[in-house]
């Protein structure tokens, strides 16, 4: 009879590779489909994120296109007679005409809305631009603009305070922008 040899160490170690390497595969099963989830959640993120700046880059362009041109525009009567409210004594709040039709910009279609007011004896405008997507009403659009700018515009050059020979009315000569708001918009 031949005697019972006691197991050796390599022998009770067989098939330990084997379980290793699936522990290990599972691991990194796991890790890389972590990943792969926030890898998808990012690019989803990405484009929601480039959409909405797309609009609000859209309607800040939109916005200062309007100022500019708003800039020459008298709302009240052509130039040269000055910019005055039909009444001395209250100031004249008016809808801006269609300063431009909606252009696409960033491949989005923004409208840019407006209101006047001419103080009494001023040689100057006030204005509240409010841009949007098209389509809103314009309460719709002031209450939700995505883009909104207010704007003095000084009818008289830098120092004037009365219209004379030496200070002639000059449609737009100054501008002071007061306020420049951009809210997040929805894509």
């Amino acid at each position: 009879m031949r005697p019972i040899r006691p197991m050796t160490s390599r022998q009770s170690e067989v098939g330990a590779a084997l379980v290793l390497a699936l522990v290990f595969l599972v691991a990194i099963g796991l890790v890389l489909a972590a990943l792969v989830s926030v890898a998808g959640t990012n690019l989803v993120n990405t484009s929601n994120l480039q959409g909405v700046r797309n609009v609000e880059y859209a309607s800040d362009a939109a916005v200062e296109g309007a100022i500019q041109t708003a800039r020459h525009t008298c709302p009240t009567v052509a130039p040269p007679a000055p910019c005055v409210p039909p009444s001395p004594s209250a100031p004249v709040t008016i809808a801006c005409p269609a300063l431009q039709p909606a252009q696409p910009i960033n491949g989005q279609m923004v409208a840019v809305q407006c209101t006047w007011t001419v103080p009494p004896g001023s040689f100057g405008r006030i204005a509240e631009f409010d841009a949007c997507q098209t389509g809103v009403s314009f309460a719709t659009c002031q209450a939700d603009a995505v883009v909104k700018a207010d704007v003095t515009y000084d009818d008289l050059p830098a120092g004037c305070t009365t219209m004379s020979a030496s200070c002639p009315y000059t449609l737009g000569a100054g501008i002071t922008v007061w306020n420049w708001t951009v809210e997040r918009a929805t894509s």
